[in-house]
């Protein structure tokens, strides 16, 4: 993530309103510690692909984005068919 990160592609992350959650998907495997993490806030739910997906509350959402962006490098996309793993490189 890091490497991806420092070529100017971080990987991404998808949140979408999910009934009275938000669903977090991630395209990537996370490490355990941040598993660990997610999991103190939220409910991890099974997902199609076999990729992490967890659901939290509305009031945590702000705080684990933060985690995201600063711990682990991830980009929030908007894209919303899944197919995209990397932020594009602008340079």
């Amino acid at each position: 993530m890091a490497i991806d990160h420092l070529r100017g592609a971080p990987q991404l992350y998808q949140v979408n309103k999910h009934e009275d959650v938000y669903r977090m998907r991630f395209f990537s495997p996370l490490p355990l510690w941040a598993q660990r993490r997610l999991l103190l806030v939220a409910m991890n739910t099974e997902a199609s692909n076999g990729l992490p997906t967890y659901d939290l509350a509305a009031e945590d959402l702000a705080s684990e984005e933060a985690f995201l962006r600063n711990e682990l490098w991830l980009k929030r996309t908007d894209n919303s068919n899944g197919e995209a793993r990397y932020a594009p490189n602008n340079s």
